[in-house]
């Protein structure tokens, strides 16, 4: 169940960050595309220039932006997979101990029957500490 849990919450993330990754390339196209038609409109090279270095520096600063975005999701999804994983081997590590001590009270049962001669189909239905 963990490892399904586990993956689901992956599938998730890569979703979105794929998500996140398309929506930013589309960003860039897009400034591409507008850095085109302004280029285009402007014949002096000088203008061309600055709206060039303009242009490059906030492609620069979207790449940095993404960057770090991604440096945070990563973060914050190993801090959910944490405070996760805590509570449910906690739940997994209680339950492993009731299992054994459950199978500690059949364990004894059955050598105490052993002990008695009792078989264990004369002792079905009743209590463990109670005697026929």
């Amino acid at each position: 169940m963990k490892k399904a849990f586990q993956d689901s919450i992956q599938e998730a993330l890569k979703k979105g960050w794929a998500d996140f990754t398309s929506t930013l390339t589309d960003m860039e196209g897009e400034v591409q595309k507008q850095y085109k038609k302004v280029v285009d409109k402007v014949d002096p090279q000088q203008a061309k220039t600055e709206i060039q270095e303009t242009l490059t520096d906030m492609g620069r600063r979207i790449q940095e932006t993404g960057e770090e975005l991604e440096r945070t999701v990563e973060d914050r999804v190993l801090t959910v997979i944490t405070r996760l994983k805590d509570p449910i081997m906690e739940e997994l590590d209680n339950l492993r101990k009731q299992a054994e001590s459950i199978g500690s009270r059949i364990e004894s049962q059955v050598r105490r029957n052993k002990d008695n001669g009792d078989g264990a189909d004369e002792d079905e239905g009743q209590d463990p500490g109670s005697s026929a």
